[in-house]
């Protein structure tokens, strides 16, 4: 079990089995899933009218190709060994705004295939782009985002949009390794993924207070990256999605382990937070142009 489910059945209290995906794969060369390959082409049929907007725009109509696709984690930690998995037939919170972004840096790239987006995901998913195992993969989302945002894939708005210091010890995994499968497998992993984290505690990260979300919604823009700040002891985001500009309001667009399915939120962001007890604010990055 990855932490995004073990949040989603300790918060949310969610019964039920978790899906388990038949179309794990993603290394060099390897066979792709007919229907991953069938959603793929699709998009890629429609390149030049995406590519014609802004990259963010481009992000969000990608997203919306994926509405009602079902909500399914851990697919990224079937394999023994770790491997660019890239799918698009079953999708958790980070794997939704992962594929949505790396297919719009594609295409604004005039790229094609397959293994493009595996490459595309490779550099936006491990640190440094370089995907060497399990350690490398950016497992929390304010590691993802301080590692994007040197890559120059991002920008960090949060701290322009009124955050505040996020002062938070991050050890959750070290101190949960029995619910990571790989973890368990390998304990030489622990120190490792330990003294990443001591490295993610000591940065000067910030977060946007719930209570000011409000405020900032009308300077966010379609395809910016949203990231969900928790109370969880531990852990720095419980879930993130992108947002939508819809009738002058800012919606998201996530997968949603509640709701099982990729959806459109009904109200703001800002209304969506405070139905959330645990989530004390958000990050907000924005997609740069390739």
């Amino acid at each position: 079990m990855n932490r995004r489910e073990l949040l989603f059945l300790s918060l949310a209290g969610a019964a039920g089995a978790i899906l388990k995906p038949n179309f794990l794969r993603g290394a060099e060369g390897a066979n792709i899933n007919n229907a991953d390959q069938d959603i793929f082409n699709k998009i890629i049929s429609r390149a030049d009218r995406l590519a014609a907007l802004p990259i963010g725009e481009t992000m969000v109509e990608i997203g919306k190709t994926f509405l009602g696709t079902p909500y399914v984690g851990n697919t990224l930690d079937q394999n023994a060994v770790e491997q660019c998995v890239v799918t698009f037939t079953g999708l958790d919170c980070v794997t939704f705004f992962e594929v949505s972004l790396d297919m719009a840096r594609i295409i604004k790239q005039k790229k094609s295939t397959y293994q493009d987006l595996i490459n595309a995901v490779t550099y936006t998913r491990y640190r440094g782009g370089k995907l060497t195992d399990y350690t490398s993969r950016l497992h929390y989302t304010s590691d993802w985002i301080y590692d994007n945002t040197k890559k120059k894939t991002v920008d960090n708005l949060t701290k322009e949009l009124g955050g505040v210091p996020f002062n938070k010890k991050i050890d959750f995994m070290s101190t949960h390794p029995q619910s990571y499968r790989q973890l368990r497998e390998h304990p030489e992993y622990i120190p490792v993924i330990k003294k990443i984290e001591e490295e993610i505690s000591r940065r000067a990260t910030y977060y946007i207070p719930k209570t000011h979300i409000q405020k900032i919604e009308d300077k966010l823009h379609s395809g910016d990256i949203v990231a969900f700040t928790t109370s969880v002891p531990g852990l720095d985001c419980s879930h993130t999605g992108m947002v939508l500009r819809e009738g002058g309001k800012s919606k998201l667009i996530h997968a949603s382990s509640v709701k099982q399915k990729v959806v459109i939120s009904d109200g703001t962001i800002s209304e969506y937070l405070s139905d959330i007890t645990k989530d004390t604010g958000m990050m907000v990055v924005r997609p740069r142009e390739v």
